[in-house]
């Protein structure tokens, strides 16, 4: 999978499972992380950045998807303080994602 297809996941994602509401215009690309991170969702001010995906899951297509979906949560709730960042409203939408069919074929 190229960072174009993992652009196009983000696009059909936002429009089917987030109403259209994450920002159209975020970079979501592969590339490095922090050690220890498979991806990364960069806010600054409250504000997304970019999602990034650790290189390697570029050839494990349904682990980047699953993983995107979560980075996606992130962007949704920019204004989430880091220690909840996955926390309890963090996992409500996990679990809404699960019950809309998101992560049916990639589990």
């Amino acid at each position: 999978m190229t960072s174009a297809e993992l652009r196009d996941y983000y696009k059909s994602y936002n429009k089917t499972y987030f109403g259209n509401r994450l920002p159209k215009r975020l970079r979501v690309y592969f590339g490095k992380t922090a050690p220890n991170h498979v991806a990364e969702t960069r806010i600054t001010n409250w504000v997304p950045q970019y999602i990034v995906l650790r290189h390697e899951l570029q050839f494990l297509e349904r682990i980047a998807c699953t993983t995107l979906l979560h980075e996606m949560c992130h962007v949704e709730f920019p204004k989430t303080p880091q220690e909840h960042f996955h926390g309890s409203r963090f996992k409500r939408r996990m679990r809404k994602l699960v019950r809309q069919g998101a992560f049916d074929n990639l589990w």
